[in-house]
């Protein structure tokens, strides 16, 4: 199993540039397995990170969707 170091800060993404570099990191987790990590903030990160490229694909494919 990998090492798995835990990122300080999670944030939205706004652009293809960061959901880019979002799809390397939970690539990365998932290939260590980090989602069966016993550290709950890894497990955490796994679940933010999918969350996250999810609303932003969704977002800019459908955005009529989000429209307030």
């Amino acid at each position: 199993m990998l090492a798995i170091q835990t990122i300080t800060t999670v944030s939205p993404i706004h652009s293809d540039a960061e959901l880019a570099q979002a799809h390397r990191r939970l690539d990365e987790l998932l290939a260590a397995n980090a989602f069966d990590s016993p550290i709950q903030d890894v497990r955490d990160e796994v679940e933010v990170l999918a969350a996250l490229i999810y609303y932003y694909e969704q977002r800019t494919r459908n955005p009529k969707e989000f429209e307030v």
